[in-house]
């Protein structure tokens, strides 16, 4: 059963961080990877709320860590643009795409420099990030990063 917008039970859980009612709902045939009508999956619903636990969960029952949505956001573009560090090293462990880039040409790192995140910049840098790749727009992290006037990404990033 799903709501108008094609989300499940178990998204529901998943984005509200309610790991117990996940596995439940798992152990009961529920769909790990059932997206929504925006092609978001429970496992991309829990790393933008970030929900590390549920998104542990939904990883050991072999949820795609780099499902797309409808525009070409993975759930670790969601969790660095959510500002969650420890989902997105918990996806970086489950060797989720470091350099993904959706419709725009945003990686996880541009959207992370972007926000100011230095935490997040430095897990994705230590697991080797590019630091080359460039939106559409031909606009690269550090770019992001100095408009903002982020100095410390600035640094972390090498400029």
């Amino acid at each position: 059963m799903m709501d108008p917008t094609g989300r499940a039970a178990i998204w529901f859980a998943a984005r509200a961080g309610r790991l117990e009612t996940t596995q439940l709902l798992a152990q009961h045939h529920a769909e790990v990877d059932r997206p929504d009508r925006s092609r978001v999956t429970p496992l991309g619903a829990a790393a933008s709320a970030g929900a590390d636990a549920v998104a542990r969960f939904l990883i050991a029952q072999v949820a795609q860590v780099d499902a797309r949505n409808a525009s070409g956001d993975t759930p670790l573009l969601l969790a660095a643009g959510g500002g969650r560090p420890v989902v997105v090293s918990t996806l970086l462990s489950a060797r989720a795409d470091k350099d993904a880039q959706n419709q725009f040409g945003d990686t996880a790192l541009i959207v992370a420099s972007r926000n100011g995140d230095a935490p997040t910049v430095r897990l994705l840098l230590a697991a080797g990030a590019s630091t080359k790749l460039r939106k559409q727009d031909r606009v690269a992290a550090v770019d992001v990063a100095k408009a903002r006037e982020f100095s410390q990404v600035v640094a972390l990033l090498g400029q």
